[in-house]
């Protein structure tokens, strides 16, 4: 994945999946290594 790309995923993500939504309350952490690019996001759903 480029950089492009992982930017407008990134985007897709935190301002339409996650951002959409007031009661989600999200931390994400991305890692780069030899492999690439990963990461894992956890929410909490609020009332």
């Amino acid at each position: 994945m480029n950089e492009r790309t992982w930017q407008a995923v990134d985007e897709w993500f935190s301002q339409r999946l996650i951002g959409a939504d007031e009661r989600l309350d999200t931390t994400a952490v991305q890692t780069v290594g030899s492999k690439g690019r990963d990461g894992f996001a956890i929410t909490i759903v609020g009332a």
